[in-house]
């Protein structure tokens, strides 16, 4: 299992309130690939950002249309449905629902 390599320096109360330095970080990581709103919640929290802070801007990112679970489920279930052979379509759609997007 792959482990995230640690901030090589924590977050000052400042920073890990501050909505755009929270946005930048969201801005790229979303740079790199798609995320679902829990994910990338997650993602920032993990980094030292305020959960308060970290919803708010998953909540802008997500009515700019940058962020959206119904369309990442869908890329998730194309890109896994053909990669297992043997198993049902229909399952890698639940996986992907209940595990990624926590519905």
């Amino acid at each position: 299992m792959l482990r995230k390599r640690p901030r090589k320096r924590p977050l000052t109360p400042g920073q890990a309130a501050d909505a755009e330095a929270a946005g930048h970080a969201a801005v790229l990581l979303l740079s790199r690939r798609d995320f679902c709103t829990r994910e990338l919640y997650n993602n920032l929290t993990a980094q030292g950002y305020q959960p308060a802070t970290v919803q708010g801007v998953v909540d802008e990112l997500s009515e700019r249309g940058y962020i959206n679970d119904e369309r990442y489920v869908q890329q998730y279930v194309a890109l896994h449905a053909g990669a297992r052979p043997g198993t049902a379509a229909h399952r890698t759609r639940a996986r992907a629902t209940w595990r990624r997007a926590g519905r």
